[in-house]
């Protein structure tokens, strides 16, 4: 890929997109510009992610070794 492609994305500026294209966004991992980690518990079942706090096979006791900025996207009714 070419240099001149990539973007990087926080949670702010992903969740941004996604409303510009006219998406209700709920962010459920991420980490704020402080470099504090949150996260909201979400049911699987509406989507499973496996690098995620929950569910990434590669978590350690005592923390993680991951993290993915995860947001759950959704289109309003009747749109």
């Amino acid at each position: 890929m070419a240099d001149d492609h990539r973007v990087l994305y926080n949670h702010r500026s992903f969740a941004d997109l996604f409303v510009a294209a006219g998406f209700e966004v709920s962010l459920l991992e991420y980490h704020d510009d402080r470099g504090v980690f949150h996260a909201v518990d979400w049911d699987p079942a509406d989507g499973l992610v496996r690098r995620s706090r929950r569910f990434d096979d590669r978590r350690r006791p005592g923390g993680f070794t991951y993290t993915s900025l995860i947001l759950d996207a959704r289109k309003p009714a009747g749109t």
